[in-house]
């Protein structure tokens, strides 16, 4: 286990938050959590207790993120992670699917298990509450990490977050794209990347149609400089979505022409006379 859940800030005190709480005190002593996948581990994204949003959790080998799951795990060897967190040991634990998000309710029991009627109202309800905007704790923290990263980056980037749908772009990119100074709608975000698409070759506007994961790299022209445009999907624990790098290749080129210039000049003074 990577972080002590003893050690670390409590969680934001949002309405998921909330509803966790009113769950966990229906079932005392019990913990609710709302949980992502990541690999063998569960990625806490809010809970009923004072955990730090990206705490990891180790799931028991009999639990599977099933829909609607109630297990027995008394007789179970639980991963210890349990015991720390919860401050006592779960006898069940019940797992509700959060549609369309990829989540997952989770709740563990002392003494009393959760009816499913009740897990999955709640599981439904959280569901709503995402799908109107409104962001798990771990989201919002790592909403301001991306957004203090690209900020700080000295090229022009985006990053376009598929699990948050946000969209983070830095002071470059927004000159790049054209876009001022002020917060643009995904509207005015979504035609800028059509212009800047629109002068790729057409096999590369093929390849960003066709393939929501692959990785391109192509040239355009910016008031009058040349840019390499580097885009690329990422997938891992931390980040899921696309990358947008845009490099300035002018005094590249411009090198590179003078040299072929030099180069033809020189073949040209040497040919016969």
């Amino acid at each position: 286990m990577a972080t002590d859940p003893s050690a670390v800030s409590p969680a934001g005190n949002t309405d998921i938050e909330r509803i966790l709480r009113l769950l966990a005190n229906s079932v005392s002593p019990g913990a609710a959590l709302v949980v992502s996948e990541a690999g063998p581990d569960l990625l806490i994204e809010e809970a009923s207790i004072n955990v730090s949003p990206g705490f990891r959790l180790r799931a028991p080998d009999s639990i599977a993120l099933a829909p609607n799951c109630i297990t027995d795990v008394s007789g179970t060897r639980l991963p210890t992670g349990w015991i720390e967190l919860c401050g006592w040991r779960p006898r069940y634990i019940a797992v509700a699917p959060i549609a369309n998000h990829r989540l997952h309710l989770v709740v563990a029991c002392a003494e009393t298990a959760p009816l499913i009627g009740d897990l999955t109202a709640i599981a439904t309800a959280i569901g709503s509450m995402l799908d109107s905007g409104l962001n798990t704790s771990r989201e919002r923290s790592t909403s301001t990490r991306i957004a203090a990263l690209v900020d700080n980056l000295p090229l022009p980037i985006v990053f376009v977050d598929s699990r948050s749908v946000e969209v983070f772009l830095n002071d470059r990119a927004r000159a790049m794209l054209e876009l001022g100074q002020r917060d643009a709608t995904e509207k005015e975000i979504a035609a800028a990347f059509a212009r800047i698409i629109a002068g790729a070759k057409s096999e590369h506007r093929a390849v960003l149609a066709n393939d929501p994961d692959a990785a391109v790299r192509f040239e355009i022209e910016r008031e009058f400089r040349q840019f390499e445009v580097e885009s690329k999907w990422i997938d891992d624990e931390r980040l899921t979505g696309r990358l947008w790098i845009f490099r300035d290749i002018t005094s590249e080129r411009e090198i590179a022409a003078s040299r072929m210039i030099s180069f033809q000049l020189s073949a040209m003074s040497f040919g016969p006379l």
